[in-house]
């Protein structure tokens, strides 16, 4: 289910449950946009819009299943247990994508310079040898050619990084944002590429100085080709 983009000071556990009451009453769609209005405010005024034309979605998939698919997907990222999720996401007030980030946030790497990193673009053939920190930004392109890009990118610093004999390591700034213009908040881009990482055993950390908004990935001369 999509994660609601709820601008209220109402817990968010809360107000699920309340939607949720609204939403199983036996009254028609102009009666039920009145009582979300009273309950979520004219500032929600899209969110009731989405919730009335998608009603029949929304009533089925009660709060219980909210949380079972949140549990879910952190258990899939983060490899944590069920409870773990569980105890997590109430501590960040079930807001999924903050969950997300503050996972990461005792494992991110301390940047104790600002040396610049070398950005790599769709365009970029070669790339310089004496540097070992690059950095790419998915922000205005399509799902499959971020995704695309990502791989092309990290395969390119897997053999630039055979050819080097004394350095070990290059470091990737992968910039996908927080997923807050993604359909519901939920972070899909940045998900997405957590995975590819998982997958092939790529090492990395969310940079909790932009909130998880930049994964920090780390290549080594033992990451294969994806």
């Amino acid at each position: 289910m999509q994660q609601l983009n709820i601008q209220s000071n109402i817990e968010r556990k809360t107000m699920y449950k309340l939607i949720n009451q609204n939403l199983k009453q036996k009254i028609d769609d102009n009666e039920l946009s009145l009582h979300l209005l009273d309950l979520l405010g004219e500032n929600n005024i899209e969110v009731v819009v989405e919730l009335i034309q998608n009603r029949e979605y929304y009533t089925n998939h009660n709060y219980d299943m909210i949380i079972e698919e949140c549990v879910e997907l952190i258990v899939e990222i983060a490899k944590i247990s069920p409870q773990e999720a569980m105890d997590h996401l109430n501590k960040y007030n079930y807001d999924l994508d903050y969950a997300i980030n503050q996972l990461y946030i005792n494992k991110q790497k301390k940047i104790e310079n600002q040396q610049q990193f070398f950005i790599i673009t769709e365009n970029t053939n070669q790339l310089e040898f004496e540097e070992d920190k690059y950095q790419i930004d998915l922000h205005q392109k399509s799902f499959q050619k971020a995704m695309e890009f990502v791989r092309t990118t990290i395969n390119k610093l897997v053999n630039k990084l055979v050819k080097m004999k004394k350095q070990s390591t290059i470091e990737l700034i992968i910039i996908t944002g927080r997923g807050n213009h993604s359909v519901g908040n939920w972070p899909i881009l940045k998900i997405s590429v957590l995975k590819l990482l998982q997958a092939h055993n790529i090492a990395y950390v969310l940079d909790s100085q932009t909130k998880g908004g930049q994964i920090i990935v780390t290549i080594q001369k033992d990451t294969h080709l994806i």
